[in-house]
């Protein structure tokens, strides 16, 4: 009787056992399914996550590359204004040298008349200097003579 309710007990005890190890399968594969539930959501939120980075990246890859591109053209644009108006500044400074060179010359061509203009008044000056000389000793030898040839009709008049 003992040995038959201590066989009764273990084997009561053995699908006791039984019974909570098949329930905690039942659990921990409920838990694995629940686990399995909540890592694959976050596994879709994180691809959903990725894939929204992916494409904000995307876009600001292509706002970059219009950004660039619009730089690029605005920096060619005004590296071509420069290159003209370096080009429009070259011209006039060589314009401006050539202006300055024929200036030059007519400044020395007009300083070399001036000169020559000088030389010919200064001896016009000493040549009218000489003929008022001459003049002067004209009219006194002409006053001299017509005082000796009055001198003279005095004298034969008288």
């Amino acid at each position: 009787v003992r040995e038959a309710t201590v066989e009764r007990e273990r084997l009561e005890f053995q699908a006791s056992l039984q019974r909570e190890q098949l329930e905690c399968q039942a659990l921990a594969l409920n838990h694995g399914s629940l686990e399995r539930e909540r890592f694959d959501s976050e596994r879709l939120h994180l691809e959903e996550l990725l894939a929204s980075q992916a494409q904000t990246h995307k876009e600001c890859q292509e706002q970059y590359e219009r950004w660039r591109a619009s730089h690029t053209e605005n920096l060619r644009q005004v590296q071509d204004e420069n290159s003209s108006r370096a080009l429009t500044l070259e011209r006039e400074r060589d314009s401006c040298k050539m202006q300055v060179q024929e200036t030059t010359r007519r400044l020395e061509s007009t300083r070399a008349q001036l000169s020559v203009a000088e030389q010919e008044l200064a001896s016009l000056r000493a040549d009218l200097a000489e003929s008022m000389i001459c003049a002067e000793v004209t009219e006194r030898e002409c006053n001299q003579q017509e005082a000796e040839a009055s001198e003279e009709r005095q004298k034969l008049s008288g």
